[in-house]
């Protein structure tokens, strides 16, 4: 709305300014603790310790999930205390570097969103394939396993790597604006932050389009399932009663699956006596 429209909402009022701030900035952050989250279970799954390896359920993972969204909502608490909206610069809406608790902030941030996410991945990461390196398996099942050792190296590099060129420019230029400094905002330096925030944005949905050109076992996958989806989908419709001028009964809708069911199991019978 604000480079389409020119209506900056934030700009309406001081409530507006806080809330939208920091609603964006918490869903913008959680994102990348997501695939750490998701880099974590690979490596607690392909683990040879037991113990580790009971990290890797459902439940954990929902607990972890919580933790994260707590823990990121709390950490930008201080976003409706220190963000402040101003029409006698600039910034607009946004937090001034006048104080050093201010400044302080502000350097976390860049840690919180750009460099400790990428780490973490790295890391796990790096010991899930180390972890699948020292997995012994069946000759036949090593080979399966050393294809998607490789992908899955190759998964890695290309996400760390990307989200690091998405996400340093906004983090530099965030710097420059927030810390004291002698630069003078222009407006060449406004278009340049508006694009560096486009890239900061794109790092939070390249994840599916990274993994699916660069890994053979997942875009199959995917492939698979959406394949899957349409089956079922054609199916059902096909089975469906049609009717331009009146709307079927429920009844006649539950009669129709079980039929469709009924005939799915005499079908499966018949293959099973051949």
């Amino acid at each position: 709305m604000i480079t389409g429209y020119q209506l900056d909402l934030t700009k309406v009022s001081v409530l507006s300014c806080k809330l939208i701030q920091y609603v964006t900035s918490v869903c913008v952050v959680m994102s990348p603790y997501f695939i750490v989250l998701a880099s974590i279970d690979r490596y607690c799954a392909s683990s040879r310790n037991v113990q580790r390896r009971k990290f890797s359920k459902i439940r954990v993972t929902r607990w972890a999930l919580m933790f994260v969204v707590v823990l990121v909502a709390v950490y930008y608490i201080n976003y409706l205390v220190l963000i402040d909206l101003r029409e006698d610069d600039s910034l607009g809406c946004a937090i001034r570097g006048d104080t050093i608790y201010k400044q302080v902030y502000s350097i976390t941030q860049v840690f919180v969103f750009a460099i400790i996410p990428p780490c973490l991945m790295g890391f796990f990461g790096g010991m899930t394939i180390y972890n699948m390196k020292h997995t012994r398996f069946l000759p036949r099942a090593a080979v399966r396993y050393r294809r998607t050792e490789n992908q899955l190296g190759r998964m890695l590099l290309v996400q760390v790597g990307t989200y690091i060129v998405l996400t340093l420019p906004l983090s530099i230029s965030y710097l420059i604006l927030v810390l004291p400094n002698s630069f003078k905002v222009t407006a060449k330096f406004q278009f340049i932050y508006l694009i560096c925030q486009l890239f900061f944005y794109l790092s939070c949905v390249t994840t599916f389009i990274l993994y699916f050109f660069s890994a053979h076992t997942y875009r199959n996958e995917c492939i698979r399932l959406i394949c899957r989806m349409g089956q079922i989908y054609r199916e059902t419709h096909i089975h469906l009663p049609r009717s331009q001028n009146s709307i079927q009964p429920m009844t006649a809708t539950s009669n129709n699956i079980l039929a469709i069911a009924a005939n799915s199991t005499r079908h499966n019978a018949s293959i099973q006596k051949h």
